[in-house]
């Protein structure tokens, strides 16, 4: 093989390695946008879990509110019930 060969064929190997240097860069972008983008939506799923989560909290104590609510109206009913007894001819 002649030197003027080798030169090309190294010219070639190093333009070569180069092509695909620069198709790794690309992918390299790309793949860094992607996980932006996946760390974008899981900030928002993240937040949006937050909010829900206040909202059950929020549900629970009116639930438990309202629990309380009926027994004492319930108790309220058994008495009015018990003072009405008394009054019956």
């Amino acid at each position: 093989m002649s030197i003027n060969a080798a030169i090309d064929d190294l010219t070639s190997q190093v333009e070569g390695i180069a092509a695909a240097s620069e198709q790794m860069s690309a992918s390299t972008v790309e793949v860094v946008q992607a996980i932006q983008f996946f760390s974008e939506v899981s900030e928002r799923n993240a937040a949006g879990t937050e909010s829900i989560s206040a909202s059950i909290e929020e549900q629970v104590a009116s639930i438990e509110e309202i629990a309380s609510s009926a027994e004492e109206l319930a108790h309220l009913a058994q008495n009015l019930q018990t003072l009405v007894v008394r009054f019956k001819i």
